[in-house]
């Protein structure tokens, strides 16, 4: 099974993909769920395959019922498909508010880099929590 790194994006209400660094094409989808999003970019993989990449070496060998996406958020991405995550628990923690949060969720506003690292350590250290819990059966 081959592994393949997608990097998903949010913006105008969509989720946006692409795969960056292979063979002579880029594979770029959206959809309104990542679901959709995948299905999207396995139709572009196929699409150049049957048209003008037959020659591609990488591509031809890639069987899009068989491949496993290694997939990369955007922070807006990510707090959107995991929204589970309660901004306020994630803003108290690095010390901002929610507001603030949800303006990078919706991608009005977007974190610096130490910002973003401070959000990325938080949500390690809440499922790190969530990994470690035990309930009682």
């Amino acid at each position: 099974m081959k592994k393949l790194e997608l990097i998903i994006e949010k913006n105008d209400g969509l989720f946006w993909g692409r795969i960056e660094n292979k063979g002579n094409f880029t594979p770029t989808g959206a959809g309104a769920t990542t679901i959709d999003l995948i299905n999207d970019i396995k139709a572009s993989i196929e699409d150049y395959v049957e048209h003008e990449g037959k020659e591609d070496t990488f591509w031809c060998k890639v069987d899009v019922n068989n491949v496993e996406f290694d997939i990369r958020y955007d922070l807006a991405a990510f707090l959107e498909e995991f929204d589970f995550f309660n901004l306020s628990v994630i803003a108290d923690r690095i010390g901002t508010n929610r507001t603030l949060l949800n303006q990078y969720k919706t991608g009005t506003k977007h974190p610096s880099i130490e910002q973003a690292q401070k959000i990325q350590n938080s949500i390690r250290g809440l499922a790190k929590k969530v990994v470690e819990a035990q309930p009682i059966s």
